[in-house]
């Protein structure tokens, strides 16, 4: 990563930073950040997921005194507030089509305008997003601009998952049990070997969040010697069995829709049909899972005549009980 860091850290045009929750993409983005000229500079973090459509308009540019409803006061926006330093726009795939066309008009022209003012601003600092989406998909399902796909795409870096790399994991766990033993004081805490080991091989969907979370359980609950019971429930070995393999086509993209045909049947199924709930779950948008239902012809009504059957056939029970 440090290779990615002294490489990206040069660069004043905009950065996307890919890659699935919990790879690290905002703690890559602080320390390409740290390495900036501009780094006394703030850096500041903006969660578009977590800001709603009709405000992040004001959150970036700012607004005027009345501009609009509940506008009490002059707002300060992200873009001056970032001077000449960083603006990280964490989940930019979670912008609606309308913000992404103000953004769009940010990056290209490098200036802005406060929400019920004249007026134009300079931006003067370097933008770096990050998205846990496959933008490319977002294009073809009408939710994500080609054009500022393009735009955001001069820079790219992709973390992949660290399930794919035990050197990362490894490196990842003594840097965290290093950085908790200190917090917690605790600097007599070790990792015994069959430990490790099935630290190192276990596959981490949570990635690099996972592997805090878990050093911080280990440092705050352990002493001395940290064994394998010490570990918490959820961390357990990663073993995928060849025979799984024998009901796959050999071809990769056969394979892939072959799986992916079953775990949209099996994921939906499992939340009766109800299309709005089974996206926010399994952390996808609903055009994709709408998309996905209509590509494998998968039955959802079936599915919440079921749940309703289930349902009326324990109301009988009860009655006749």
């Amino acid at each position: 990563m440090q290779s990615i860091v002294s490489k990206f850290s040069k660069v004043k045009g905009t950065i996307l930073i890919s890659g699935a929750s919990g790879t690290g993409k905002t703690h890559l983005a602080k320390m390409i950040h740290k390495n900036f000229e501009f780094q006394n500079e703030p850096f500041v973090c903006l969660n578009l997921a977590a800001i709603q459509e009709n405000l992040i308009e004001s959150e970036l540019f700012g607004h005027e005194k009345g501009a609009f409803t509940g506008a009490y006061e002059k707002r300060i926006g992200y873009c001056q507030l970032v001077g000449k330093g960083t603006l990280f726009l964490d989940e930019v795939g979670e912008l609606g089509l309308s913000s992404q066309k103000k953004l769009l008009k940010l990056l290209e022209e490098k200036e802005y305008s406060p929400v019920g003012s004249n007026k134009t601003n300079k931006f003067f600092g370097r933008i770096i997003a990050a998205t846990n989406k496959n933008l490319s998909e977002e294009i073809r399902n009408g939710n994500f601009r080609e054009d500022l796909y393009y735009r955001l795409m001069v820079f790219n870096i992709h973390l992949p998952p660290v399930c794919n790399n035990q050197q990362l994991i490894k490196k990842m766990i003594d840097y965290y049990f290093s950085i908790y033993k200190d917090e917690y004081t605790k600097h007599d805490l070790f990792i015994d070997e069959k430990c490790m080991d099935k630290l190192i091989n276990y596959n981490w969907p949570g990635n690099i969040r996972e592997i805090k979370n878990c050093m911080e359980f280990l440092v705050g609950l352990s002493e001395g010697c940290i064994k394998e019971g010490d570990l918490p429930d959820w961390v357990s070995p990663y073993e995928i069995k060849k025979e799984f393999f024998n009901e796959y086509p050999l071809a990769y993209r056969d394979a892939l829709d072959t799986f992916e045909r079953e775990y949209f049947n099996f994921i939906l199924k499992h939340f009766d049909g109800r299309v709005n709930f089974t996206a926010q779950e399994a952390g996808l948008s609903k055009t994709t899972l709408i998309s996905k239902i209509r590509k494998f012809g998968i039955d959802i009504w079936s599915m919440k005549r079921e749940k309703m059957d289930n349902a009326n056939a324990k109301d009988r029970l009860v009655l006749v009980g």
